[in-house]
């Protein structure tokens, strides 16, 4: 869906896992490591956070198809974005294919 932003099939350093379409999830996910330049606002979101944690730390942009324009304030898509978040928050909190609990 997204293109990998480097052209010719190149990416940049940061991105490890090129944008990749999870059908089941109805997702498209990328992994990317942390930037120096976000730290300075992922140390505001997260006090407790140091510094060489920054490092280690990675980004997982999503995409999501829509129904609506989600820069509009409407209470449609104020619903939708909810539905989004929680789709998300879903499918995030199950463990990977073939690493499923067992049940009981």
């Amino acid at each position: 869906m997204a293109g990998d932003g480097g052209g010719a099939g190149t990416l940049p350093p940061h991105v490890l896992v090129p944008p990749t379409w999870l059908p089941e999830a109805r997702l498209e996910v990328s992994v990317h490591s942390c930037p120096a330049r976000m730290l300075p606002d992922l140390q505001r979101v997260f006090p407790s956070l140091p510094p060489e944690a920054a490092g280690r730390l990675l980004i997982l942009p999503t995409f999501q198809p829509t129904k609506h324009d989600m820069v509009s304030i409407t209470v449609d898509c104020d619903d939708e974005r909810d539905a989004l978040l929680e789709h998300v928050r879903r499918e995030t909190a199950r463990p990977p294919m073939g690493r499923r609990r067992p049940r009981g």
